[in-house]
C-alpha cells in the first residue's frame, strides 16, 4: 500500500506527493515515460509536459489528532 496526495491545480498542473510506499505514474504529456516515486518524492507535471521531480517532506496529515 501507499499513501499519497494528488493535486490538480486550476491551471491543470498536476502534483503527486508520496508520503509512504511507492507509486507508479504514467504521464499522458511530455515524454510519457513511466515514473516510479518512493516515500518523500514529489513530481509536478505542467500542461506543456514539463516534469519536475524533487524530494518533499511535510507533517503526515493522517497521523494528526
Amino acid at each position: 500500500g501507499a499513501r499519497y496526495h494528488l493535486r490538480i491545480s486550476i491551471n491543470a498542473t498536476t502534483t503527486l506527493t508520496v508520503h509512504s510506499g511507492s507509486v507508479m505514474l504514467h504521464p499522458e504529456v511530455g515524454n510519457k515515460q513511466m515514473l516510479i516515486l518512493g516515500s518523500g518524492e514529489r513530481v509536478q507535471i505542467s500542461t506543456g509536459g514539463q516534469i519536475t521531480r524533487d524530494f518533499h517532506r511535510e507533517e503526515d496529515i493522517w497521523d494528526q489528532e
